[in-house]
């Protein structure tokens, strides 16, 4: 984990502008929004650890900072901009807040078109996700070094893969790079040419991948970093209509025309058509771009798709139940009875076993009696019950709430048999029980506030469930 030769990065660090996308609905993580939970460290959230990872002075470390504050930029929707710009101390410059929720392809090209309109000629882009953990802050910095030095040599678009697990299972979360030969790029080395960029894989999948040999199949870690004029010209050949509202928003913002510009991401497709099959998949950046980038000849634009494999520790928390990876690696404690204990709240626990429990901010949650499941419970009375295993499937009842399609001031059971049984509930907030057949688990009573949070569960009946 060396610098240049002359001890000085290898890139351009005054062209890099980092750009966080927190645009999230947390569906997996409710009622929780996971970029601002403390998960890993209380001190920080998980946004303020994303800033910190590129902007915090670490002196002792070869980087002692990857970017200046005001070279990072957090991409959000209006619904999370205030808490997060909040929660950072963020100047208002660097908070670009999207017109409507879309996916990452419309996130990039409004970064792109707002840091343009600022006349910024030619940045090298570093997007990120701010949901990640990267423990080892030094490694991470110079593998984005090394990435921002090949994306300013060549015309590439780079991501940085992620050594899989021996556990096939997990690799169905995460899309995948089909590494191919070592590029070389003048004073960069570390490089591989990605032969295909691939959709998450079912598990028959994942294991004939596996079969091909170490190395040859990166985890996507939703990590890219280009210069505007390569992706530019990448939309223009692949994603010409797309390419055409780039245009146009750029356009708007440079004459301060907010309303046209919003008009033009608008206009931008939620949904577009799989570049390989006849289904239509979310406008992501793999979908849109790496996929045809690497299955496609796009010799004439002269570009290609680069991977950097991460040498630094990863860890994707894609809900609740993966709470358990944190511990595993260090990064939060158990308590002598297996519990692990995290966010800002009060917590009392009696006779409380193996489970994982998250307080927000000014939250009081008492309970007794429970082993080996989860309880999540946030500031506006929302809480979320379930067992543990079950965790990561809430989705299924999470993203109503989410749209707004359910009311506050109920309970919902969601049993074993896929009956979702919605019941009144006093509190001001909505309580789930997930996985968990309704009448099993003693009712969590809430106070008037939703801020003091009580269950207390029969033992054996809990252990019945699993």
């Amino acid at each position: 984990m060396k610098l240049g030769a002359s001890g000085q990065p290898l890139s351009d660090l005054s062209q890099v502008r980092t750009v966080v996308m927190a645009g999230g609905a947390s569906s997996r993580f409710w009622p929780v929004n996971k970029i601002l939970a403390f998960l890993a460290d209380q001190s920080r959230s998980m946004i303020k650890l994303a800033r910190d990872r590129v902007v915090r002075n670490e002196p002792k470390g070869e980087f002692p900072k990857f970017v200046d504050e005001n070279n990072f930029f957090i991409v959000t929707g209006a619904d999370n901009a205030a808490l997060i710009q909040r929660n950072l101390g963020l100047a208002s410059e660097n908070m670009l807040i999207e017109p409507g929720r879309r996916n990452t392809l419309p996130a990039i090209l409004w970064t792109m078109a707002n840091l343009c309109a600022r006349e910024i000629m030619d940045p090298t882009l570093v997007i990120l996700t701010g949901d990640h953990l990267m423990p080892e802050v030094d490694r991470f910095r110079t593998t984005l070094d090394k990435a921002a030095a090949a994306a300013q040599k060549t015309a590439a678009i780079v991501t940085i893969g992620i050594q899989p697990s021996r556990d096939t299972s997990r690799w169905t979360s995460f899309g995948m790079i089909n590494v191919g030969k070592a590029e070389k790029i003048s004073g960069v080395e570390g490089l591989d040419r990605i032969l295909k960029f691939e959709e998450k894989p079912n598990e028959a999948r994942a294991k004939a991948m596996q079969a091909e040999g170490e190395g040859k199949w990166l985890w996507n870690a939703g990590m890219f970093v280009f210069r505007v004029s390569v992706m530019e010209k990448v939309l223009e050949k692949i994603q010409p209509e797309m390419y055409t509202q780039y245009q146009a928003m750029v356009k708007a913002l440079r004459q301060n025309q907010a309303e046209e510009a919003k008009v033009a991401f608008l206009d931008l497709p939620l949904k577009i058509k799989h570049p390989e099959t006849t289904k239509y998949v979310d406008n992501s950046i793999d979908f849109a771009v790496m996929m045809p980038l690497t299955s496609q000849n796009i010799q004439a634009a002269g570009i290609q798709g680069l991977v950097v494999p991460g040498n630094f520790q990863w860890i994707d928390i894609g809900n609740w139940d993966e709470i358990e990876c944190l511990a595993q690696a260090g990064l939060v404690p158990k308590d002598r009875n297996g519990n692990i204990v995290l966010g800002q709240g009060r917590v009392n626990l009696n006779n409380v076993k193996n489970s994982v429990i998250y307080t927000g901010e000014d939250v009081t949650l008492n309970l007794e009696n429970v082993d080996a499941m989860v309880f999540a419970a946030e500031s506006n009375g929302n809480m979320l019950v379930t067992v543990k295993g079950k965790a990561k499937d809430i989705k299924e009842v999470s993203e109503p709430i989410i749209k707004g399609q359910v009311a506050a001031g109920i309970k919902i059971f969601k049993d074993e048999a896929g009956a979702s049984v919605p019941t009144e509930n006093l509190g001001p907030g909505i309580v789930v029980y997930y996985g968990i057949e309704a009448g099993t688990v003693a009712d969590v009573s809430v106070s008037e506030d939703g801020k003091t949070m009580t269950l207390r569960a029969p033992m054996d009946k809990l252990r019945n469930l699993r």
